[in-house]
């Protein structure tokens, strides 16, 4: 169970992380497909290709395995390949998981509409190292006492034809440890919200 509560910004949320499991699954596990580590992204897009092919993509998501982990384990993405005409598809897949691929069709015209209004891209076409250069900057824009940054969240879509990618990081406040609350270990992070403007310049949601 995750509670989520405004703290003193608006770009600031605190959550309440419960089990032993999610902490431990988090912070300081060396993991593969993961968003914080130099050069890996490009291994993460090989591997979207290899399971979805080179589609089209109006919007590509990877998720992250929990709230403190940056390991992808979930990987969607919007598309016209397959798709009927005036739908569009939505295709849902794990990098790590052991969960079966799931499509879902996107048949409200204006959801079509404003998809195919903001462009799309072969997923070859799609310059992934700007998520690793984004994620750097971002991290430039959270105050110092605000540690151990996890990459939960990465969206890249289109807005009339330019990137438009939005994405979220975890972090812990120096010096709040863990405590206990029942029979639960309970973690406090805190989560940052980023977008990408027409510029190419990474800005924090709220500030």
């Amino acid at each position: 169970m995750i509670n989520f509560n405004i703290k003193s910004t608006v770009f600031i949320y605190s959550g309440i992380l419960f089990g032993m499991a999610s902490c431990e699954g988090g912070i300081g596990v060396e993991s593969i497909y993961d968003l914080d580590k130099a050069g890996e992204i490009e291994e993460i897009k090989k591997e979207i290709i290899e399971t979805s092919g080179d589609v089209i993509a109006y919007e590509v998501i990877m998720d992250s395995q929990d709230e403190l982990g940056t390991s992808i384990d979930e990987v969607t993405i919007v598309t016209s390949e397959g798709a009927a005409e005036g739908t569009l598809s939505r295709k849902t897949f794990q990098l790590t998981g052991t969960g079966e691929p799931s499509t879902s069709v996107i048949d409200n015209d204006f959801f079509v509409r404003n998809y195919e209004k903001n462009g799309a891209k072969k997923i070859n076409d799609i310059d992934f190292t700007l998520v690793e250069k984004n994620i750097n900057e971002a991290k430039k824009l959270i105050a110092a006492e605000y540690i151990d940054h996890s990459v939960y969240s990465y969206k890249i879509d289109f807005e009339d034809n330019k990137r438009a990618d939005s994405f979220t990081i975890n972090a812990l406040l120096e010096g709040e440890g863990n405590h206990i609350e029942g029979n639960n270990i309970v973690t406090n992070y805190y989560e940052f919200l980023f977008e990408v403007d027409e510029n190419g310049v990474v800005v924090m949601v709220g500030q």
